[in-house]
C-alpha cells in the first residue's frame, strides 16, 4: 500500500519533467546552433586574420610591386583551406608606396617586370591610391588609405569566404544568414595589415638577383 501511494505520487513530478523538457527543447537546440556558428566564426575570423598578417609580412619583404604580390600569394598559399568550411580566400595589395616615384632609378610599376603574373587578387588590381577600385575592395582601401607609416610600406587586405556550418530556420525565419546576397549560407571576413618595405628598390641588386 505504502508503495503504491509513493508511486501515484510521483507520476505529477515526472509529468512536470517532461513539459519542462519539451518547453526547453527548442532553447537549447538554437543554443547548441548559434553555439556552432559563433565558433565557425571566431575560426574563420582568426585564419583570416593570421594568413592576412604573414601575406603583408611577406610582401614587404619585396623590392618591387611585382614581386610582392608573388610573396603574398606564396604566403597565402602556406595556410590552406579545406573548400567545404572555408570555401575561398584571395589576399590583394592595397598599397605599395616606398616614396620611390622619381629620380633616376624609380621603382617599376605593378604589371612592368617579368615577374608580373596577374594575380592581385580576383580583380587584378594596382596596388596604389589614384586608381579605381572594384566596389568589393574599396573599402578595404579607403581604411588602408588613412594607415600612417614612417617610411616605405604595404598595405595587404584579405578576404575569407566561410560557409556556415548550420543554417536554422524557426517558425520559417532563418536565425542566422551569411552577408552574401547570392548565398545568405556563405559569410564574407576581411582583414588589412599595413607593414614596413624591409627591402627597398635598387637596380644593381635586382640585376645581381635575377
Amino acid at each position: 500500500m505504502y508503495l503504491l501511494e509513493k508511486k501515484q505520487k510521483n507520476r505529477p513530478m515526472r509529468g512536470a519533467s517532461a513539459v519542462e523538457l519539451v518547453a526547453t527543447a527548442p532553447i537549447l537546440i538554437i543554443m547548441t546552433v548559434l553555439s556552432i556558428d559563433l565558433a565557425a566564426l571566431l575560426l574563420g575570423a582568426d585564419f583570416c586574420d593570421r594568413a592576412c598578417k604573414d601575406c603583408a609580412r611577406a610582401a614587404g619583404q619585396m623590392p618591387t610591386p611585382d614581386e610582392a604580390v608573388n610573396a603574398m600569394n606564396a604566403a597565402a598559399a602556406a595556410h590552406k583551406i579545406d573548400g567545404t568550411l572555408f570555401r575561398k580566400m584571395y589576399p590583394e595589395l592595397l598599397v605599395y608606396e616606398d616614396y620611390n616615384s622619381s629620380g633616376l632609378t624609380p621603382t617599376p610599376k605593378y604589371g612592368s617586370t617579368p615577374d608580373y603574373l596577374a594575380r592581385n587578387g580576383p580583380y587584378n588590381i594596382t596596388p596604389t591610391y589614384d586608381k579605381a577600385l572594384p566596389k568589393d575592395v574599396g573599402a578595404n582601401l579607403k581604411a588602408s588609405s588613412q594607415a600612417t607609416s614612417p617610411g616605405p610600406y604595404v598595405t595587404v587586405s584579405n578576404t575569407l569566404i566561410i560557409r556556415i556550418p548550420v543554417i536554422f530556420t524557426f517558425f520559417g525565419s532563418k536565425l542566422f544568414v551569411g552577408n552574401i546576397e547570392s548565398d545568405p549560407n556563405l559569410f564574407k571576413m576581411q582583414s588589412t595589415y599595413t607593414f614596413p618595405i624591409t627591402n627597398t628598390y635598387s637596380p644593381s641588386a635586382n640585376l645581381v638577383g635575377k
